[in-house]
C-alpha cells in the first residue's frame, strides 16, 4: 500500500525561460515563507524536491513571498506530455511508468544522467522527468 496521503496530478502552463543561467522549462509559482522556513525545506518538503534555485540559501523571513521555479518538460508528439515524479520509497521504474501511463524505456530516454549506470536503482527524492500518454493515469493497485 502506498503512503497514506493523496497525491495529484496538476496540468500547468510550462513556458522555456533562463532562470539564473539554465535555461529549461519552467513553471513558475509563488510561496509565501512560514517561521523557521529555509530555502532547503521549502524546495525538498513543500515542493518534493521539484523546485529549481528557490532563491538564495539559508533562512528566509517569515511572511516574505518568494518565487518558485518548478521544473516541467514538453514532447513535440500531441498524444504525450512530461511530468516530474519524485520517488517515493519502495518505487521501481515498472512501477511509476504503469502509475503514469508510460513506459520503462520512455522514462529511461528522458532520464539518462540518472538512470545510466543502474537502471534499476532508484534512490528516494530523485526527480524524474516521465513521458505520460495524455489519456491520463492508471489506478493504483
Amino acid at each position: 500500500m502506498r503512503n497514506a496521503k493523496q497525491d495529484y496530478l496538476v496540468s500547468v502552463p510550462c513556458g522555456c525561460k533562463d532562470v539564473d543561467g539554465t535555461v529549461g522549462y519552467f513553471y513558475d509559482t509563488s510561496y509565501k515563507v512560514q517561521t523557521g522556513d529555509t530555502v532547503y525545506n521549502v524546495a525538498t518538503e513543500i515542493y518534493s524536491g521539484q523546485a529549481w534555485k528557490a532563491g538564495e540559501e539559508g533562512l528566509i523571513a517569515a511572511g516574505e513571498i518568494i518565487p518558485i521555479h518548478l521544473v516541467c518538460g514538453c514532447l513535440e508528439g500531441v498524444s504525450q506530455v512530461v511530468v516530474t515524479y519524485t520517488v517515493q520509497d519502495l518505487d521501481t521504474i515498472s512501477g511509476i511508468a504503469g502509475l503514469l501511463s508510460s513506459t520503462v524505456e520512455g522514462i529511461q530516454s528522458l532520464n539518462p544522467a540518472t538512470l545510466t549506470q543502474n537502471p534499476g536503482f532508484l534512490d528516494v527524492g530523485w526527480v524524474l522527468f516521465v513521458p505520460m500518454q495524455m489519456n491520463g493515469t492508471q489506478s493504483s493497485p
